[in-house]
């Protein structure tokens, strides 16, 4: 991995010029899902009654992701991280610090396959391999699992934990380009939208416009919440697939729409 270096200045004028024309269209407050019950639901806002969104990170920890945090802090804003196992070996001590921060951890696997193409055998052995890696530092397992790419097959759902996807795709891996982040978010974010974004070395331009982005939801009238507080008071089917909250209603049986561009991992 690289080391950047962080470029504040040079961000939010980029930002400041290309988005001038002022924050994310605010949206109505959607009818609440019907949910299954038997799940208690986490203490946080209420997303039944709010116009709630998660942010979520991919591919970390890393070298980068302090800075998140640090400006995660600031904002008083919390996220979901889906973990690689194999970065988690690398950077233990950021995972513990997400963790005690109130962040959510999440499983994304232990080397980043495309699951969806991996027989019975491989994609045991990387989700059991991610959920360990997690495991040895937090001294818990995840419960939620996001698959690398979005690729997942009917072997993953069999796993049996619920799995996280999105309806925003950032590509902030794609393009490096703060801009267009918030361009994404501002043409997509409706309530209970899930945000994709990357916390891995070669994103460090992207994530600083953090607090940018978590202003303008806010402004908006959004609040920032992690994926369990977005589905509460649902229970997530083990081995049911979800978008966004609306998909607590109909889980996603196909992967297609997100399995079509890889997501970079560092």
């Amino acid at each position: 991995m690289r080391r950047g270096v962080r470029m504040w200045p040079v961000v939010l004028g980029v930002c400041a010029a290309l988005l001038a024309p002022g924050p994310v269209s605010a949206m109505p407050t959607p009818p609440a899902p019907t949910a299954p019950t038997g799940g208690s639901a986490p203490a946080g806002p209420d997303c039944e009654r709010l116009a709630c969104v998660a942010l979520t990170f991919d591919d970390g920890p890393s070298a980068a992701t302090a800075e998140l945090l640090d400006d995660l802090a600031a904002a008083r804003a919390k996220a979901t991280f889906f973990a690689v196992g194999d970065q988690v070996r690398w950077w233990p001590d950021r995972l513990r610090r997400e963790a005690a921060e109130g962040h959510v951890i999440g499983n994304h696997s232990l080397t980043h396959p495309r699951l969806g193409a991996s027989t019975p055998a491989q994609v045991r052995a990387e989700l059991a391999g991610g959920e360990q890696a997690i495991a040895e530092v937090l001294g818990e397992r995840p419960e939620l699992v996001r698959p690398p790419y979005g690729s997942f097959s009917a072997e993953v759902r069999r796993f049996g934990h619920p799995l996280v996807l999105w309806d925003i795709d950032t590509r902030d891996w794609d393009h490096h380009d703060p801009a267009q982040v918030l361009a994404r978010v501002e043409a997509g974010a409706r309530p209970g939208s899930v945000i994709l974004m990357h916390d891995t070395e070669n994103q460090r331009e992207t994530l600083a416009v953090v607090p940018e982005l978590v202003r303008r939801l806010r402004g908006a009238g959004y609040t920032l919440v992690t994926v369990p507080e977005l589905f509460a008071p649902a229970t997530l089917v083990p081995g049911g697939a979800y978008r966004d909250r609306a998909s607590a209603v109909r889980p996603v049986e196909h992967p297609q729409l997100w399995d079509t561009a890889p997501a970079s991992k560092e």
